[in-house]
């Protein structure tokens, strides 16, 4: 074949392959790619959702043909710049080096700039990189600038002398962003770069801050001793505050106990942030070795820097070495001292500690509260132990102060020592160790606390004992394990003693208590007025019928007015809302005095039954009564909703046109939307 042949040949075949090249890129009308080539914001829309829907599900092999026909639309002159950043976003997903040159040409466009640098930021390949340290030198403002982070976010080290050239500009902003830059990028050419570089005065602030990420990526490259040696520069110099304290941070953590001094310093400093710096530098320095430093520290710093090391060293957590100095300094003469040691040895502290805080528990204000929230949160061995020993002698009201504390902690094994207490003469002493019993005692304790109750005379003692009963009764797995000792007790008592154990048998309920209660309802005023009252604050229903023969038949009006409030009470635990009916019913008819239809229109407002809104209606025109009727018979309609429909809408209805009260009517009428076949709405009046 001859040479012309060849070359027409080969030419024939170049405008074949534009050509079919043109009809891929152009696509059809309905085409994605030929729909965002001319594309404007707000158009195009599901063209772009296909084309993304099409990456999404794309395999690895496929993704090379999109990223063609991606790059297609940003090297055509017919795109529209919304067509091309769109172009661009999508490679940002599928790109490789293929697109790096096309896509390098839009860096100089200012629209475009942006979307091209950030496509570019996120392709690996060298050749990204290149392109955007060749487009420095041909952009400037905005779009300079902008590559200029990109090359830090890309941390791209072929970009560290073309950036370090910037850096003698006089537009600080670009000063700046190379510096951002180079300390983003890192490592011991930046560092060099940085040393040798002049930075206009109002940028050392920025050299500063690109210095310390230097001095970060050293360290985690490895490079211990040039980061140390940047590090101290950084905290020794006169740049921000935030500087220094990130390089403390830094010192801490790669010297640790060696790094104390510098701690120590930056924690007396004035210098606000510098001190929040050492403090977090406390948190990172761990080990014996470094409670050994701080140990040794302590005592030579002045008062500020006392309190601050002081709370930093709780926070740290680590006793070894610091229990002793710390129980010393709880009797520092310097008040913040004192009180920063005091709750310093709820962490900090041992045994030794109990003795050193209870002595500090005489003081008042909030030393003393400090003392007592560290007794109740300090552990380890022996601390228990040296509680209850603080709690068998002394000052009363030391003691009492250890009786609570014993509480809070819910240590049991203090029992002993708080039933002793508990007989003792001084009347501090016995009441402080009667309210560690209510909470800590036992069924052991029942039996002691009602003899002491039969025997006492001493009305508040009396009260005590049986508040103690009352809470152990009300721990206790086993009621039963406690009613024969409160009946052995109710045989021998006087009527005050009555009086108090009656009290704690609606604790225990069941059948015998109720038997037992119900033998008092005919005993003299006192102790008949404490069985109605125990009844009335009864479990369950069961004393319903003997509380409503009290309440009809009585003689003395107080006792009737009190049995007929526990009735009222015990209805509501009624098990059918029939028996509750008729229960509150009952009630009604007895009912004297506006406070116990009150508590009747409650009760009733429980009840879920159409018939509970007849019984309501009473109060609806009593005006003493009115706000709470009517309160009662909303909630009676929005209850019964759903069961009942027809008299749920007939309620709440009445309610938004008669009640007068406007918070309730929206309640009703938000009510009533809820009722089925409630679309319409009244009509009336909703109140005022």
């Amino acid at each position: 074949m001859n040479t012309r042949l060849v070359i027409r040949l080969g030419m024939v075949l170049t405008l074949w392959g534009t050509w079919r090249l043109a009809v891929h890129a152009q696509g059809s009308a309905d085409d994605p790619y030929q729909q965002i080539l001319t594309r404007r914001f707000g158009t195009a829309t599901e063209a772009m959702e296909a084309i993304a829907a099409e990456i999404q599900a794309a395999t690895p092999e496929k993704r090379s043909a999109i990223e063609a026909r991606l790059i297609a639309v940003v090297d055509s002159s017919a795109a529209t710049p919304e067509g091309k950043q769109f172009a661009c976003e999508m490679l940002c997903l599928v790109g490789s080096k293929k697109c790096v040159a096309p896509v390098g040409k839009l860096l100089t466009d200012e629209k475009l700039s942006h979307a091209a640098r950030r496509t570019l930021q996120r392709i690996r390949d060298p050749a990204a990189g290149a392109q955007l340290v060749q487009a420095l030198s041909a952009t400037q403002g905005k779009s300079k600038l902008g590559i200029i982070a990109s090359l830090g976010d890309r941390g791209e080290p072929q970009a560290l002398k073309p950036l370090a050239a910037l850096l003698a500009n006089e537009d600080t902003a670009e000063v700046r962003a190379a510096l951002n830059a180079i300390g983003r990028i890192g490592g011991l050419r930046a560092a060099e770069l940085l040393t040798a570089a002049k930075v206009p005065a109002d940028c050392q602030d920025a050299l500063a801050h690109a210095s310390l990420q230097i001095a970060d990526s050293l360290a985690t490259a490895g490079d211990a001793a040039r980061a140390e040696a940047l590090h101290v520069s950084l905290l020794e110099g006169n740049g921000p505050s935030s500087v220094k304290a990130g390089a403390l941070l830094a010192i801490a953590v790669a010297k640790q106990e060696r790094a104390v001094p510098h701690v120590i310093k930056a924690l007396v400093s004035s210098d606000a942030t510098l001190q929040r710096g050492a403090r977090s530098a406390v948190l990172e320095i761990a080990g014996p070795a470094a409670s050994q430093a701080f140990a040794r520290e302590l005592p030579r710093l002045p008062v500020a820097g006392k309190v601050a090391l002081l709370e930093t060293l709780a926070a740290r957590g680590e006793p070894e070495n610091l229990s002793e100095l710390v129980n010393r300094l709880v009797g520092d003469p310097e008040e913040s001292v004192r009180l920063a040691a005091t709750r310093a040895v709820a962490q900090l502290g041992n045994a030794a500690s109990v003795g050193v805080l209870v002595d500090a528990l005489k003081e008042r204000g909030p030393a003393s509260e400090a003392v007592a929230a560290s007794l109740a949160r300090l552990q380890g061995a022996g601390v228990v132990a040296a509680l209850i020993k603080a709690c068998e002698s002394g000052d009363p009201a030391v003691r009492a102060g250890v009786f609570a504390i014993l509480t809070e902690r819910r240590q049991a094994e203090a029992l002993p020592a708080i039933r002793k207490a508990a007989a003792e003469p001084d009347a501090q002493t016995r009441q402080a160790a009667l309210r560690a019993l209510t909470a800590l005692g036992t069924l052991d304790d029942i039996a002691p606390l009602v003899a002491a109750v039969v025997a006492t005379r001493d009305d508040a003692h009396r009260e005590l004992l049986g508040r103690a009963l009352v809470g152990i009764a009300g721990r206790a797995a086993d009621k039963n394990a406690c009613f024969d000792p409160l009946v052995a007790g109710l045989g021998k008592a006087d009527d005050k003693g009555k009086v108090c154990l009656l009290g704690v048998l609606p604790t225990l309920g069941g059948q015998k208590g109720f038997r037992v209660i119900r033998t008092y309802l005919t005993a003299e005023k006192d102790v008949k007025k404490a069985a109605v009252r125990a009844l009335a604050d009864w479990p369950d229903n069961a004393p319903l019928a003997d509380l409503l023969a009290v309440a009809k038949n009585d003689s003395d009006r107080t006792i009737k007015i009190l049995a007929l409030r526990g009735y009222i009470r015990v209805a509501g635990l009624a098990g059918k809302p029939a028996d509750k009916l008729e229960a509150f019913k009952q009630a009604l008819d007895l009912s004297e005095r506006a406070e116990e239809k009150r508590l009747v229109l409650a009760g009733l407002a429980e009840v879920e039954d159409p018939a509970a809104l007849k019984l309501v209606e009473f109060g609806l025109t009593e005006k003493p009564l009115q706000r709470e009727a009517w309160q009662a018979y909303e909630k009676i309609g929005e209850s019964i909703g759903r069961r009942y429909p027809d008299e749920a809408r007939a309620a709440l209805n009445r309610v938004i046109t008669e009640s007068g009260d406007k918070r309730l009517a929206e309640k009703a009428d938000k009510a009533l939307g809820k009722v089925k076949g409630s679309s319409k709405k009244p009509t009336g009046k909703k109140g005022n």
